[in-house]
């Protein structure tokens, strides 16, 4: 071998083994993925923060049932009073007295204390109660209550509270219905109805998250139910102050007062200092609505509030996380251990190939020939230069036109679309994407099974998903399969514009990662040599348009190995 060749051999193994090229290596993988890291991180606040919106969302919905669940209790014992009304107004006496205890029965577990008749002068004509422990009966009231509304119908009364001696606090509301025991008098059926009771049946089971609750609270800011037993019957203004007094609640009072407490419909979040056991501050999410019946007038508003810490989405989100991490930082330790096995590798062939000089006779001019190209191969290998390629799917066809119009003016992608999904397997077949934008919610094929398809035929591409109609559950579920990103419509231009781009990066170098690794594989030396100079000649050719003299002043290969090169290609 003469000295040229000697020198160029000696060239590439120093910039192989030199402690320069690790460190810059290492230095751009730590930027790369640090940049990586940072954007996930981004993109899982901002996925948190739609996921706190939609989780108040579920919780308004919650909300919602729970007061219909009130207004069907309370239309259910209007029937039944009605029906018992009925039988008096028929001159059935005795079986509407019967009648009468059977309601009680039957709805003693639900709020009912006792039900009976009144004489209009207020004598009792029949009582009966489902236990000595409860307040006595106030037939003054009743009367008033009576004497005040002129309907024929049931008449919901005003509330009465009253605390025992156990502890026990009852809310209680006369169900005033007039009946006709004879031809000439109109007597008085009551039953008493214990609210305190009829919420915690109605609503107690109900729960948002693995910890949320619901309360209910009137139009005089008193809390009608609550799973904290000491506020019940309480103005919940006072007994918040009383239960902390050293916090300030004037922010959250005043947002009752203009919200709730009149009957609005909405959500919030604000901090709480107790949750379950929880005595620090805890960070919540609310929805209230307003119960809506007509036994309710415009004086009796009673609202529900359905309430959960954020913490019951923050948990989620962060499995979310901890995975997008963890993937990183695999994807981190396997590019450090490729670098690794390509220097072993180096070393071994370099091994090899200085045994094989001694036994092979192949002219010096070929072995000069091979040497003089490889620093420069090391030295400007860029990324492929092929142009990527792109497949938008949705069912909307003005939906894919925009985007695609969108695309075309701020990119180079190759761009193909359809409007049916069933088509997508047929597309993979017949072409290999970069990336695909999908749309969730579409006939046949929706955007997670396109997702699970790509991930069962183990392809390439990487998917963004776009829909309008957002949940946790889809949104968990397309990040546990892989989607690169999941955008919520509708969206701006830079939105998707920037998190494509970021999609066309990651598969570019992801495809150079797998080129250079294919490369390394080649045995022997000299077809891994004939690789890296094939597509080192390619590459150029393009930065300098095929131009052979600049094209040798750039590389310092000879204008015949570029000329034969470029006419093989």
């Amino acid at each position: 071998m003469d000295s040229k060749s000697k020198q160029n051999t000696k060239t590439v193994d120093v910039l192989m083994n030199t402690r320069y090229l690790s460190i810059t290596l290492a230095a751009l993988l730590f930027i790369l993925f640090g940049t990586a890291f940072y954007l996930v991180y981004i993109d899982l606040e901002k996925i948190k923060q739609h996921l706190h919106n939609d989780f108040n969302e579920q919780q308004l919905i919650i909300a919602r049932q729970a007061a219909s669940y009130v207004d069907i209790h309370l239309n259910a014992l209007n029937r039944q009073l009605l029906d018992i009304k009925w039988l008096f107004d028929k001159n059935e006496k005795d079986i509407g007295i019967s009648a009468l205890k059977k309601f009680l029965k039957n709805n003693s577990v639900t709020g009912i204390l006792d039900a009976g008749l009144l004489s209009p002068e207020g004598e009792t004509q029949a009582y009966f109660k489902v236990t000595a422990a409860i307040p006595a009966f106030n037939v003054e009231k009743a009367l008033t209550e009576y004497n005040r509304d002129e309907s024929s119908g049931v008449i919901l009364g005003d509330l009465e509270i009253h605390n025992t001696d156990k502890a026990k606090t009852f809310i209680i509301s006369n169900l005033i219905v007039p009946v006709k025991t004879d031809s000439i008098r109109t007597d008085i059926l009551f039953a008493r109805l214990d609210l305190s009771r009829m919420f915690e049946v109605n609503l107690g089971r109900l729960s948002s998250g693995k910890t949320g609750y619901a309360w209910v609270i009137d139009k005089k800011g008193r809390a009608l139910y609550h799973p904290e037993k000491d506020f019940i019957g309480k103005d919940m203004f006072q007994a918040r102050y009383a239960k902390k007094p050293i916090v300030n609640f004037t922010k959250r009072n005043k947002r009752m007062k203009e919200n709730i407490i009149k009957g609005r419909e909405g959500k919030s979040g604000y901090e709480s200092w107790w949750h379950w056991g929880m005595k620090d501050r805890v960070a919540k999410l609310m929805a209230f609505t307003p119960i809506k019946s007509k036994f309710l007038s415009f004086d009796k508003i009673w609202s529900v509030a359905v309430v959960a810490p954020t913490s019951e989405v923050s948990d989620a989100v962060n499995t979310a996380y901890h995975r997008h991490l963890g993937a990183q930082a695999a994807i981190i330790i396997g590019m450090f251990l490729f670098v690794i096995i390509m220097i072993l590798h180096k070393r071994r062939i370099s091994f090899i190939l200085k045994e094989q000089a001694a036994e092979q006779t192949r002219p010096v001019a070929q072995a000069a020939e091979h040497q003089e190209y490889i620093p420069a191969i090391l030295k400007n290998t860029n990324t492929l230069d092929a142009r990527q390629r792109l497949l938008i799917v949705d069912d909307e066809p003005d939906m894919v036109r925009s985007l695609e119009r969108i695309i075309a003016r701020k990119t180079a992608y190759d761009v193909i679309t359809t409007t049916n999904a069933l088509e997508v397997p047929e597309l993979l077949e017949k072409h290999q994407f970069d990336v695909i934008i999908s749309d969730q919610n579409m006939p046949g094929m929706g955007g997670m099974d396109i997702l699970k398809y790509i991930n069962k035929k183990n392809r390439f591409e990487q998917v963004i998903m776009c829909t309008a109609f957002s949940s946790l559950d889809s949104e968990i579920e397309a990040l546990s399969h892989g989607v690169f990103n999941y955008i919520i419509k509708p969206f701006n231009k830079e939105q998707i514009l920037y998190t494509l781009k970021r999609a066309m990066l990651f598969q570019k170098i992801a495809r150079e990662a797998g080129y250079l690794s294919d490369i390394f594989k080649l045995e022997p030396y000299n077809e891994a040599e004939h690789a890296f100079l094939k597509e080192y000649i390619k590459r150029l050719g393009a930065e300098y348009n095929y131009n052979e003299e600049e094209m040798k002043k750039k590389s310092g290969i000879s204008e015949e190995i570029i000329h034969n090169e470029l006419t093989k290609s």
